[in-house]
């Protein structure tokens, strides 16, 4: 794949999480946040299962007990995290505030994890743009 970096899987990703807000933004008050959850990961296994069925002769699909562990520990996050963002919603929170908030917040704490746990790179450049996200945060939360 001539596209197979992280920047266009990156540029995908944030393009379908917005997406994916706004979907269930709309659906938040026409079904209880639990079924859409249950609903909306039900046809994510199934593109899930059609994806790798596309790709099982190009990738390699052994296991190990690591990467089984750490993959299911992802899921269940996932999962409540999926139905906090259903719940959320339902309770009135907002795609500009709400929204923005719940995906820039935990982008900075990875932010730090990366630096403290991964030994990722620190510049300035970076401190500054953390500091502009925190300031953004705020910002958004005043009413």
């Amino acid at each position: 794949m001539a596209f197979y970096n992280w920047q266009f899987f990156l540029l995908l990703a944030v393009t379908l999480t917005a997406g994916f807000n706004v979907l269930i933004k709309l659906s938040a008050d026409k079904i209880q946040p639990v079924l859409g959850f249950v609903i909306m990961q039900a046809a994510a296994f199934i593109v899930s299962l059609i994806i790798l069925g596309m790709l099982k002769d190009k990738i390699d699909i052994n296991l190990g007990k690591q990467g089984l562990l750490l993959s299911v520990a992802a899921g269940v996050l996932i999962a409540i995290v999926n139905i906090s963002i259903y719940y959320m919603y339902h309770l009135g929170g907002t795609l500009s505030v709400a929204g923005v908030i719940g995906r820039l917040a935990p982008a900075l704490l990875v932010f730090v994890i990366g630096l403290i746990f991964f030994a990722e790179g620190f510049s300035y450049q970076k401190l500054i743009g953390f500091i502009f996200s925190m300031v953004g945060i705020f910002l958004l939360m005043k009413k």
